[in-house]
């Protein structure tokens, strides 16, 4: 994640927890200060590919906050949880068997 999108996503996240309204394109460059609606607009766009937030096609102000579960993919997981050598711990295992998630191991 690169600097802009952290900034927009923390600003995002915070313009939510206060308001509990999703912010235009233009609050979001006035608020992490970008010269452009249309930068907004393809920060946004990158957050929501990444799986950080999600909107609702053909309408306005639907900016949300991705589920916190979701927002990582497997591979980004398993990957981490390798680098920590934690990936069979039996902390992890029983998760995955509470889940029913043990034919993706």
């Amino acid at each position: 994640m690169t600097e802009h999108q952290r900034k927009v996503l923390d600003w995002i996240t915070a313009h939510l927890a206060e308001t509990r309204i999703s912010p235009s394109y233009h609050e979001i460059a006035v608020g992490c200060g970008l010269y452009s609606r249309s930068r907004a607009h393809a920060l946004v766009k990158r957050l929501i590919a990444e799986g950080h937030l999600v909107q609702e096609t053909g309408r306005q102000r639907t900016i949300k906050l991705a589920d916190p579960v979701k927002r990582i993919s497997s591979q980004q997981l398993r990957a981490e949880l390798t680098r920590r050598g934690e990936l069979y711990s039996p902390v992890i295992m029983a998760a995955i068997k509470r889940a029913g998630l043990e034919a993706y191991l």
